[in-house]
Order: structure tokens, then C-alpha cells, then sequence
């Protein structure tokens, strides 16, 4: 929640190394790599990639070195495409990250998506009205307001 409240502020990256340090306290043990990507995936729908080089620098100093780090975004897309088998341009590689990261906060979020619904966040062509979803998923209450949101999206 602290990483959320502070996403949009100046004061961002002191309060990241905060809640790092926090869960690092309260769970000595804790591997941050269970759940750092999913929380870099969502800061980098809402900081943006030019912030990302300083959002990781953050992390590896929290993070020990024994233990191993996520990666950045790029190695993830390039393993994710290396899988796939597929080469996918770099405008559609962002719109394809961008639609998983919604996905993956959805599913976070509210539990196991509708397949109508991820059909729906599939077909949203634009990088920015895909990062306003992200945003949305961690405001709304409930699965149905951010259905209609995604629909609303559909029809512009």
C-alpha cells in the first residue's frame, strides 16, 4: 500500500527503500524476488521506464547479494519473446507487456479473470489507455466496475 500511495510523488524513491527495508525487517527470510517483479511490473506502468534504472538500483541495495535478482523489464520481455519464439517490434512488445502487467494486477487484485475479460484487456491497443487500466485495477472495489472500465476503453 505505501508503494501505491506513494507512486505518483516526488518522494517515491525514499519511500520505496522504506518499504523495502520494512519487509526485510518483519520477515528476515522473506526472498523479495517472490514478489518484486509483479511490484516492478506495476511501477513501471505508473513511473514510467526512464525512472526504472533508479527503481532497480533501490532494490539491488535492499536485496542480498547471494540472493538472485528478478532482472530488469528488458531481459524479462527478451526470455518471455526467446520462449515464445516469437520477435515481436518494439511498439508491440510494449503494448504486449502493458496488457500482461493489467492482467497480472487484475488477477492479484480481484482473482481468477473471466476469459471474456482478458479477451477484452487483450484487444486494448494503446500502451497509454492500457497503463490508465494498471492504475484503475488497485482503485476500484470491485471486478465489475473495472469490467465496465475496460469496456468503456474498448469503445474509443
Amino acid at each position: 500500500m505505501t508503494i501505491w500511495h506513494y507512486s505518483h510523488r516526488p518522494e517515491f524513491m525514499d519511500a520505496l527503500g522504506r518499504v523495502f527495508r520494512m519487509i526485510r525487517k518483519l520477515d528476515p527470510g522473506v526472498q523479495l524476488r517472490d514478489f518484486l517483479g509483479l511490484v516492478m511490473q506495476y511501477l513501471y506502468i505508473v513511473r514510467g521506464e526512464n525512472e526504472y534504472i533508479d527503481i532497480e538500483k533501490i532494490a539491488r541495495q535492499e536485496i542480498p547479494e547471494e540472493e538472485e535478482y528478478m532482472g530488469t523489464i528488458a531481459e524479462m520481455l527478451e526470455r518471455r519473446g526467446r520462449e515464445q519464439g516469437v520477435i515481436i517490434g518494439a511498439q508491440q512488445g510494449k503494448i504486449e507487456n502493458a496488457r500482461e502487467m493489467v492482467i497480472d494486477l487484475a488477477g492479484e487484485q480481484y482473482g481468477p479473470l473471466p476469459a471474456s475479460l482478458e479477451e477484452d484487456i487483450r484487444a486494448v491497443q494503446s500502451v497509454t489507455t492500457l497503463k490508465t487500466l494498471g492504475r484503475q485495477v488497485l482503485k476500484l472495489d470491485n471486478i465489475e466496475d473495472f469490467i465496465r472500465l475496460v469496456k468503456k476503453a474498448l469503445e474509443k
